[in-house]
């Protein structure tokens, strides 16, 4: 699992940024990264526990261009893939931003590492 450090220079777009600002605002280089912010014990921390992003930046994780990254989401696609990530709306509106939780993210590119490896 992946865990973001502080650090006090900005970073690269590639990647998770650990640049962290505050929670609920974007972070690092990635203009569509959000945090959720973290509990410990039911108290708000500044550590975040989650983030959630873009279809942007999500696409640049897997690497898929914009109609493959949609296409695996489909389910009258070919390229529908069952166990890639669900998104889900930051708000009720809809205009609200759609996001993917990055940890469920790396999880199916850990799965689908795992698996190419075995063939």
């Amino acid at each position: 699992m992946h865990h973001a450090t502080q650090t006090s220079q900005p970073t690269s777009t590639k990647g998770l940024a650990p640049h962290i600002q505050c929670p609920g605002k974007p972070i690092g280089g990635m203009d569509h990264l959000y945090l959720a912010p973290a509990t410990h014990h039911g108290q708000h921390t500044d550590t975040p526990s989650r983030y959630a992003v873009r279809a942007r930046d999500g696409m640049a994780m897997t690497g898929d261009k914009r109609s493959h990254w949609y296409d695996r989401q489909n389910e009258k696609s070919a390229a529908y893939d069952p166990t890639f990530p669900r998104s889900f709306k930051l708000g009720d509106s809809p205009r609200s931003p759609t996001v993917w939780w990055v940890h469920e993210i790396l999880a199916w590119l850990e799965a689908r590492a795992a698996k190419s490896r075995l063939h």
